[in-house]
C-alpha cells in the first residue's frame, strides 16, 4: 500500500496523494491507525511464520476492531442516506460542490 494521509478539515483520506476518498475524521483516523497495526502483524508472520497471529491477543484485538469498523460503517450507510458505489468512490477534487464542476487544471 501507499502512503495514507487524513485531510481532517476535508473529511478526506488520501492514498499516495491521488486516491482520495471522503471519510469523517473520527473513522479515518481509525483507519490509519489501523493499516498500521495490520502492517507490524503482517511483518511479523513473515518473520516468524509459524505464529498463529489471529490467536494472538493482539491479533485478536485487531480483528475485533476491523469488524467493529467495519459494521458500524456499514450499518450507518444502510441507515443513512443512499451511499451507492459511485457516491463512496467519487475522488475528491478539493472542490466544495465535490467535483461535479471540475474544469481539471
Amino acid at each position: 500500500g501507499g502512503s495514507l494521509k487524513v485531510h481532517h478539515q476535508y473529511g478526506v483520506v488520501a492514498v499516495d496523494e491521488w486516491l482520495k476518498f471522503r471519510i469523517a475524521a473520527k473513522p479515518a483516523t481509525l483507519v490509519k491507525y489501523l493499516r498500521t497495526q495490520t502492517e507490524i502483524m503482517l511483518l511479523r508472520k513473515i518473520v516468524r511464520p509459524e505464529d498463529d497471529i489471529t490467536e494472538s491477543p493482539e491479533g485478536k484485538a485487531l480483528i475485533e476492531a476491523v469488524s467493529t469498523l467495519l459494521a458500524t460503517e456499514i450499518g450507518g450507510a444502510i441507515e443513512g442516506p443512499d451511499r451507492s458505489a459511485a457516491d463512496i468512490v467519487r475522488p475528491w477534487t478539493g472542490n466544495p460542490d465535490g467535483g461535479r464542476n471540475y474544469s481539471g487544471g
